[in-house]
């Protein structure tokens, strides 16, 4: 589960200085975020596709606005 979600957000934290300081504190509060949905799904044990249904169900409505 870990290793999925890692693989996708790789940014190598090397080049940060290169990048603005809002990318990185960006980057930090969504690594947060994953690690608190990866507790909510062990806790509920939901599948990762039924997860990203939500997901995107969720920041869908929120895009529009």
């Amino acid at each position: 589960m870990k290793g999925i979600i890692k693989k996708r957000i790789i940014i190598p934290m090397t080049c940060t200085s290169s990048i603005s300081p809002n990318f990185v504190a960006m980057y930090k509060i969504l690594t947060k975020m994953l690690k608190i949905i990866e507790e909510i799904m062990k806790i509920l044990s939901i599948d990762l596709g039924k997860f990203i249904d939500l997901f995107i169900l969720l920041i869908l409505p929120l895009s529009n606005i």
